[in-house]
């Protein structure tokens, strides 16, 4: 194995690239903004449909990193304050600016939003600023805001973290694991239920639950404890293909059968926990073979899927400005619709305006809190040296979820 806890990991950065890549994919396809002429474009624009799925890579990486983490740190001194203290620093002060901007802005301008948000004022906001807007947008009326829709997801995560570490730190490694299966067990099954009878409502509930998406956190946090089991590689790959397989063959089946869209009831209740077994398949080959010096080695750690992913966190935060702006321009241009070519270069631009947002982003203002994270992690007093060395670069390397 080529790769040991602690260490930075150039494949799952790439992993991380592929997840963005998705993301920028279903929107492109959902904004109308991809060829739809010609049977090549519509099997791609189809292809395109299936981005929504790189929320679930983004779960899965995040379940693996953190839980990773977290088993790390499990025998080191004041690991609750470093633990908590570092993930706040490096996730709410980029929420928050995009947050409390947008409630600067949207009492006076409609420019950065895709539809009125008149309708419902305060009691709307005050979800986003408690962190649980997931649980709101599935009943309110802002599910359809471009601007801020897609930070449901960092809500689940954020939510699922607040007590993930205790049962982390304070469960034996043989519970975890049985408290992990059952976990996604039951995320399975009651998106199930919520999807017994058709609804719109419930199919937001279902996909944007905390509950109802903890499958996938649950399956990279299987993996994390896999890869710090003493399993030998061989086995290691033993189990990536007999728990690939089947899933996959799942996967190709809903597709066969045209089960695509986020809200089929097949993808909400199938769909996603095959896609977080198989995720969970890719992360761990993703980490065995790092540096490997293979073909899947080598295509993971390309440099613009390392780039994508060092700066995916604020991609996936301002992929929402971004895209309001260039539906704003759009919509009020004479171009809009008429050609794909121009279509498709105003993803392009969408999605390098996003990224250079990012860049300025991570280097002229997150960049000071991770500064902050450092010196947290200095000031622990660990209680076992190598594995919380082995800690602090882990969470150094790899806290940029989204």
């Amino acid at each position: 194995m080529s790769s040991r806890p602690g260490e930075r990991i150039e494949t799952l950065d790439g992993i991380r690239g592929i997840a963005i890549l998705l993301v920028f994919a279903v929107h492109i396809q959902s904004m109308g903004l991809a060829p739809q002429t010609g049977t090549l474009s519509r099997w791609a624009a189809k292809a395109m449909s299936c981005g929504w799925s790189g929320v679930d890579l983004f779960f899965v990486l995040s379940g693996f990193l953190i839980t990773g983490i977290l088993l790390d740190t499990k025998n080191t001194g004041n690991r609750f304050r470093s633990f908590y203290s570092r993930r706040t620093l490096r996730i709410f002060p980029l929420y928050y600016l995009i947050v409390l901007s947008s409630i600067a802005v949207s009492g006076c301008s409609h420019i950065f939003f895709h539809h009125d948000l008149s309708g419902p004022g305060w009691p709307g906001w005050a979800w986003y600023l408690l962190y649980v807007q997931n649980w709101y947008l599935p009943v309110g009326q802002l599910r359809d805001m471009i601007f801020l829709g897609p930070l449901w997801s960092l809500a689940i995560e954020e939510q699922f973290y607040l007590i993930w570490p205790l049962c982390v730190w304070r469960l034996p490694t043989r519970d975890l694991v049985k408290l992990c299966i059952a976990g996604i067990l039951l995320a399975a099954g009651f998106r199930y239920a919520l999807t017994y009878r058709a609804s719109t409502t419930l199919a937001y509930v279902a996909y944007m639950n905390t509950f109802a998406r903890m499958d996938g956190l649950l399956a990279g946090a299987l993996c994390a404890i896999v890869v710090r089991s003493r399993m030998p590689i061989a086995q290691l790959r033993f189990l990536i293909v007999g728990l690939a397989a089947p899933c996959l063959s799942g996967i190709a089946m809903l597709l066969y059968t045209g089960h695509i869209a986020w809200n089929d009831r097949e993808v909400l209740v199938l769909g996603h926990l095959a896609l977080s077994i198989a995720f969970g398949c890719l992360v761990l080959a993703a980490y065995i073979e790092n540096r490997g010096g293979n073909l899947f080695d080598w295509a993971l750690r390309a440099r613009p899927l390392v780039v994508l992913g060092k700066y995916s966190y604020g991609i996936y935060v301002y992929q929402g400005l971004a895209l309001a702006v260039l539906l704003h321009v759009c919509q009020h241009s004479s171009w809009w619709g008429r050609s794909s070519g121009l279509d498709l270069l105003a993803a392009l631009c969408w999605m390098i305006a996003t990224l250079l947002l990012a860049f300025v982003s991570f280097h002229a203002f997150e960049a000071k809190f991770m500064q902050l994270r450092e010196s947290v992690a200095k000031t622990a007093k660990p209680s076992t040296d190598a594995s919380w060395e082995r800690a602090s670069e882990a969470s150094i390397a790899h806290a940029t979820e989204s």
